[in-house]
């Protein structure tokens, strides 16, 4: 069992993939065949969005696999418009092919190949494409595996176009399974699973100049980046497509929900394996946002609560955190300059917004937020607090203003919060130069 069925549709994973520009982008593995030596079953998958309108020799585009044209080759090629070449060479250096003819371009498509020992098997899109007699296993455990490119002699087959989801399994996927994986996410933890590459590294198209390399899901062997820009739209990550419908929730500040074994207690992403009733299991994913939006824009001199609908207290952040008498409606226009926060109420669900500070009320000034900065953030046990210049009070209070915590830290410093409970804190410091407060979820 490995996968969970949620929805079928044709399209590839959530979150981020990999764009390779057809000119020198790949990924290398280096010596990962050491985890597939001499077995005798061998699959790999992925989800590939070829654009190459006219590949031929010597511009093939690998998509991904081991190839040393010798003793060790298990890869897929995209050879035409729409053809793609599967082929297992063994250690004795006999090769066997299996060829697709149902490759699309500019299109997220599904390829899984797998060698059970005696038999090659080719699936698009979890369809079975063609299968032949094979036999032996590939001994040489120093060869690299590639994606977005592979090796013919000294020729290298670069990728113009997308990757994601690559998985290596040193057992033979059946037609089950591989329908299964290509309707979700595998498990990490599945039997078999060698490696795994999500490629959700990274902030799509934007600058990723500080990644070499794509971790793996499963497995230690890092997937080092090879002539990436890791600049804008081009040789970048890029946003993927997800091929099932995720699991949504809300939740309301010092709340928790239940997901499988998880307790969660802060909007965010979360990832859970199900077992499921058709012979799949695997990782669903959960988007659990904010039951209310405490997002606050500022127009001039008036601070407006993004959350309509709902009842509202404004109240003074420099002040004690003390109410702003008659301060009750969506948007709010202070009579002197400070810095201020809502309380919003919506749904049943009680939430308060950062602190924005309003500087120059009736001297034409302008407004902006200021205050330090905390991470990680949500956090569990420590905390780093920066922009601090000098010696600092800090104070953690809930959100009824009572005092939990109180430090005297010098210049950026780090903070025990491992006596909290989780939920939702406004973190005060004073300092001789100015007041800071920013709002810390404690997980």
């Amino acid at each position: 069992i490995l996968f969970l069925f949620i929805q079928q549709h044709s399209k590839a994973q959530v979150e981020n993939a990999l764009d390779f520009d057809g000119a020198d982008d790949n990924v290398i593995v280096p010596t990962a065949s050491s985890v597939i030596s001499a077995a005798t079953q061998i699959s790999i998958s992925c989800w590939v969005y070829p654009s190459n309108q006219s590949p031929s020799f010597p511009d093939f585009d690998g998509f991904c696999g081991f190839r040393n044209d010798a003793d060790a080759d298990f890869y897929l090629v995209q050879i035409s418009s729409s053809g793609v070449e599967a082929r297992f060479r063994n250690s004795s250096g006999v090769a066997f092919d299996i060829v697709d003819s149902t490759l699309q371009l500019n299109v997220w498509q599904h390829y899984v190949f797998t060698y059970d020992g005696s038999t090659l098997m080719l699936y698009r899109n979890a369809a079975l494409i063609g299968s032949i007699p094979a036999s032996g296993t590939i001994s040489n455990s120093t060869v690299d595996f590639y994606i977005g490119n592979l090796l013919y002699s000294f020729t290298n087959y670069y990728l113009q176009g997308k990757m994601d989801e690559v998985s290596l399994w040193n057992k033979s996927l059946n037609a089950n399974e591989v329908n299964c994986l290509y309707k979700s996410y595998p498990d990490s933890n599945a039997t078999g699973l060698l490696l795994y590459y999500k490629f959700n590294e990274g902030i799509t198209g934007g600058n990723n100049q500080g990644f070499s390399t794509a971790l793996p899901s499963t497995g230690s062997l890092p997937a080092y980046l090879i002539n990436f820009g890791l600049l804008g739209g081009l040789s970048n990550w890029v946003a993927g497509l997800e091929n099932f419908t995720p699991a949504t929730a809300s939740i309301c500040s010092g709340q928790t929900v239940m997901f499988g074994t998880q307790t969660l207690a802060a909007p965010g992403i979360y990832y859970e394996a199900f077992i499921g009733s058709n012979g799949c299991d695997s990782v669903v994913r959960m988007n659990l946002s904010a039951a209310v939006n405490v997002n606050v824009s500022l127009s001039g001199l008036t601070l407006t609560a993004a959350q309509t609908g709902g009842s509202y207290q404004w109240i003074d952040c420099d002040n004690g955190f003390v109410v702003v008498s008659g301060a009750t409606s969506q948007s709010f226009s202070p009579t002197v300059s400070g810095n201020y926060a809502v309380i919003v109420t919506y749904n049943s669900c009680t939430d308060t917004s950062f602190c924005n500070d309003v500087i120059g009320v009736g001297v034409n000034s302008i407004a902006a937020n200021r205050g330090i900065k905390i991470f990680p953030n949500p956090s569990n046990d420590q905390i780093k607090l920066t922009n601090i210049n000098h010696k600092a009070i800090v104070e953690i209070r809930d959100l009824q203003g009572k005092v939990l915590l109180t430090a005297v830290l010098e210049k950026d410093s780090e903070m025990d919060i491992s006596s909290l409970a989780k939920g939702y804190y406004i973190v005060n410091v004073s300092a001789s130069e100015n007041n800071s407060v920013a709002t810390l979820i404690k997980e």
